[in-house]
């Protein structure tokens, strides 16, 4: 039968002694350990369970108190809880180095964003991610100076996966471009639906086949010819040009606002940004490394939505920061099928490294 012990609380007390030498009466005196820095405080088992409900479960600090409470008839405040979350956030931040460097060097990497408050004014979360790494930042902006101030994508030289938001487009950056062809079908479905252009039914099409030609390929372990990824092309340019007589000519093509300023149909602005990115829309073709999505942005970022809503907002921007550089380290950990509660307890102690 499979049980578990009693959890309980068990106290270690530190004494150290001071001792004169009777020769140079020099006074002498042991040292503490060093994670003991406090007359009370709290050890590394407390806070990575304090951290893996948090940031991990999703559980607001009132239930974890109830949690400890019920567990083991102790109840710590609060207050408690954010100083050792801080603490091992503080314990953390080398770890996020390495997860930076590691991206750094990777073939593709994954960007989204999302939204949170903090101090009840918008901010950004940022995610950067493959199937190993993620790394997560928090900012006021979502645009460049988010960019610059992160300090990753500056220093990008690889491809990078996103979906296709201007500001990625805006500098001149280093890395390539991939856009998240999920969200084209998705576009082309909605014009397919709502605008009936015949256009957009084509070009899924080719998108969907296209994959699955790739991916035959990669399970097989054999590259495109050069003749099959021209022909691909030349099909792709073939469905815009016949496209763009269906959005130049549709019945929701143009809209006068008040102000005499003409407004593109949904139709249009997707056939123009295929034309605009083709290469980075169809980089997947060519690109063994190069995914046809941008899921694993999608994925990571999922999880903090959740955080996002049960936590409201953030009263600070460095709780944010703290969030962000944890949550980075414990999806690392998962993606790696590292036990996260025993690798917080040992980064907390000092002997945890990738």
């Amino acid at each position: 039968m499979f049980d578990l012990p009693k959890p309980c609380i068990f106290v270690t007390e530190h004494r150290i002694q001071k001792k004169c030498c009777p020769n140079c009466q020099t006074l002498q005196q042991a040292s503490f350990p060093d994670q003991v820095k406090a007359p009370t405080q709290y050890g590394a088992s407390f806070a990575s369970w304090t951290t893996y409900l948090n940031m991990y479960q999703m559980i607001p600090l009132e239930r974890i108190s109830q949690f400890f409470h019920d567990l083991t008839g102790y109840r710590p405040s609060e207050a408690t809880l954010l100083t050792t979350m801080k603490r091992m956030s503080e314990v953390l931040e080398p770890f996020e180095g390495v997860i930076r460097n590691q991206l750094l060097e990777s073939p593709v990497v994954h960007a989204d964003e999302t939204g949170l408050l903090v101090e009840r004014k918008g901010h950004w979360l940022h995610v950067m991610s493959n199937s190993d790494w993620t790394l997560i930042g928090v900012n006021e902006s979502r645009g460049s100076n988010a960019i610059k101030e992160l300090d990753f994508l500056p220093r990008f030289t690889n491809t990078l996966v996103h979906d296709c938001y201007a500001t990625y487009f805006k500098e001149v950056y280093n890395f390539l471009h991939a856009l998240c062809n999920a969200h084209l079908l998705r576009e082309c479905i909605g014009i397919e639906t709502y605008d009936n252009q015949p256009w957009a039914t084509d070009m899924k099409a080719f998108l969907q086949e296209s994959w699955e030609v790739v991916k035959k390929a990669r399970t097989a372990g054999v590259a495109l010819e050069e003749e099959v990824l021209q022909a691909m092309e030349a099909r792709y340019d073939g469905i815009l040009i016949e496209g763009q007589k269906e959005w130049a000519t549709g019945e929701h093509t143009e809209h006068v606002r008040p102000a005499g300023r003409k407004k593109k149909s949904k139709a249009a602005n997707l056939g123009q940004r295929l034309q605009l990115h083709k290469e980075a829309i169809l980089r997947f073709i060519r690109d063994a490394y190069v995914p046809f999505d941008n899921n694993q942005a999608e994925r990571d970022i999922r999880m903090v939505k959740i955080k996002i809503k049960v936590s409201g907002s953030y009263r600070t921007l460095s709780n944010a920061m703290q969030f962000a550089r944890i949550r980075s380290i414990i999806a690392t950990f998962r993606k790696q099928n590292l036990p996260i509660l025993s690798s917080l307890t040992s980064a907390f102690k000092g002997q945890f490294s990738f």
